[in-house]
Order: C-alpha cells, then sequence, then structure tokens
C-alpha cells in the first residue's frame, strides 16, 4: 500500500533574489488546500535565516524539506544563460535525481499563485509520459519560435508548471538528454525549448487552468478556437485559474498590474515578509518610457 498516496508532492527552486515571490506562492497553495503536502524548496544558497522563514510555514499537514544544490555540480561553465529567467531554472533538468527518492512530483514555479485545490491536477493520470503539462499561448501568437523548433504551436508547452513521471524520467536519462540539448541545440527560452524538444511526443497536456500564463491574458480568439477550455474574457480567465503564473518580466510586486497585483499582496501579507512594504512601480509608465526612447531613436539615428 502507498502510504503517500493522499499527499500532495510539491516542488519549488529558488535563488536568493526569489525567497519573497517563493514564500508568497507557498503560502497560496497552503490556503487553497486542505491535503496533507509534502513541499520540496530546492534552492542554490545556503542561508539559515531564510530556510527559517521557510519552516515557519510547516504545520501538521505541512512538511517542508530544502534542498540546498551547488548549481556548478549540474551546469557546466559557458552554458549559454541569456535570459531574464534565473539559470537556476536549469536545475529543473535534474530533479530526478535530487529526488532521487520520489517517483512523481508536481514543480511549480515561484511566480505563480494558486488559487484552487490541486487535488484534481496532483491525480491526473500520465500513464508513461514524463509530464503532464500544459500548453503556452505565446507560442501560439508567435509561432514562428515553435517552427524553429520543428514543434507545432499548439504542441510546445510552458515549463512553469509540470506534473513529473521522475521514475520514468530516470528509466530513460532524461537529465543527460536536457542538459545535453541545452548545450548544443536551439534556445531562447532558459530551460523551456530542452523541455520541449526532449520530451516532445511524450507529454500529457491537461486543461489551462493549471498553468494561465500572465502572457496569455490577452490571447486572440484564434487561440481560444484552438483550445475551448480556454475563457474568451481575461477576468473568467483569472478567475478560473487554478495556478495564476506571472510569466513576464513585468511582475505584479515589481509593477502595480491592477487584479494581479491585488491578488498579490492578499498572498504576501500573509508571509513572514509582511511588515516590508512592497515598492511598486507604476505599469503604464513602462510602456510611455518605451514610446519616448522609440521617438528619441527615430530622431537621432
Amino acid at each position: 500500500m502507498d502510504l503517500d498516496k493522499n499527499i500532495l508532492k510539491i516542488v519549488y527552486i529558488t535563488d536568493e533574489n526569489y525567497v519573497q515571490p517563493v514564500l508568497t506562492g507557498i503560502v497560496s497553495l497552503l490556503k487553497n488546500n486542505l491535503t496533507k503536502c509534502k513541499i520540496y524548496i530546492i534552492t542554490t544558497f545556503e542561508n539559515e535565516i531564510t530556510f527559517a522563514q521557510f519552516r515557519s510555514l510547516e504545520s501538521k499537514s505541512t512538511e517542508i524539506i530544502i534542498k540546498p544544490v551547488n548549481l556548478n555540480d549540474y551546469i557546466p561553465e559557458g552554458v549559454n544563460t541569456n535570459s531574464h529567467v534565473s539559470q537556476s531554472a536549469l536545475i529543473k533538468f535534474f530533479l530526478p535525481e535530487i529526488l532521487k527518492d520520489e517517483d512523481k512530483v508536481l514543480y511549480i514555479d515561484g511566480d505563480t499563485i494558486v488559487q484552487k485545490s490541486l487535488d484534481e491536477l496532483y491525480c491526473t493520470d500520465i500513464g508513461e509520459n514524463y509530464a503532464g503539462v500544459v500548453f503556452d499561448a505565446a507560442l501560439v501568437v508567435m509561432p514562428q519560435h515553435a517552427r524553429c523548433l520543428q514543434i507545432p504551436p499548439d504542441r510546445y508547452f510552458n515549463t512553469g508548471v509540470m506534473l513529473l513521471n521522475l521514475a520514468q524520467m530516470r528509466k530513460d536519462n532524461l537529465s543527460g538528454k536536457l542538459l545535453g540539448y541545452k548545450i548544443n541545440g536551439e534556445n531562447f527560452f532558459m530551460d523551456q525549448d530542452a523541455f520541449n524538444k526532449i520530451m516532445s511526443g511524450n507529454v500529457k497536456f491537461l486543461p489551462f487552468k493549471y498553468n494561465t500564463s500572465l502572457l496569455s491574458f490577452n490571447i486572440p480568439q484564434a487561440v481560444v478556437n484552438y483550445f475551448p477550455d480556454i475563457p474568451l474574457s481575461r477576468n473568467e480567465r483569472i478567475k478560473a485559474a487554478v495556478i495564476l503564473h506571472f510569466a513576464d518580466k513585468f511582475k505584479p510586486w515589481l509593477y502595480n498590474r491592477g487584479v494581479l497585483t491585488k491578488i498579490y499582496k492578499k498572498y504576501y501579507c500573509l508571509t513572514p515578509y509582511k511588515k516590508q512594504k512592497l515598492r511598486i512601480k507604476n505599469y503604464e509608465n513602462v510602456f510611455v518610457f518605451r514610446f519616448v526612447k522609440s521617438v528619441l531613436r527615430e530622431k537621432f539615428i
């Protein structure tokens, strides 16, 4: 009998710059889930004060396991990491080895908020596939990137939320294959292109609500035609989301994103950081600055 079958096994990865969002994301998960949780926090640093903040979230129904790793033990020198995404994202490649005693986990990015129960997602049968994933709507809007990788745009997935079959990944040496592609393949995104190329054809696509990306809040009708489970209106998509994913660089704890910042603050105020006021910039100013910059460039070039 599997004694762990009623436990959600969740994984977050963080460097020192992402501690606050990860704490906020974990708080949102715990507030909206009644099932027992075993939460693995894989860090690329060691700091006992920070670790104590994570452990403060433990309870009778929640176990927090912190696993510090050294990036240099996994990522060779010279690996291209030209992205706004932290290099720590590459640790995803090695989850089968880091969590060698687990056969199944739900990986969640640190820039997320969990709004509803994860039970249905976690209990999804993905068979012998490597992962349960959600398509990346941005690649339907910008299909050239997927085509460059020889992947149909509606088959390209986002790696911010993945239900991982670690047992099958270990069996097929996915870690080595993922790293090999990162070193030798075509990469635009930090880890995502490698996962899409190496796992292609061996993933199960899950409903959009499990990884509602910020990038896809204004997706066109054409995308909805591909995926009828996507609500038409932005507000409906936010409300329906089990997991909200703030996938672009304009994070709601850095910029005022209206309802998204409001949702984020709701859980931030329950973290050990709650006494530290968020310094939030005006989101509209970003676009004003870009416009002025483009006008000046045209004038003086």
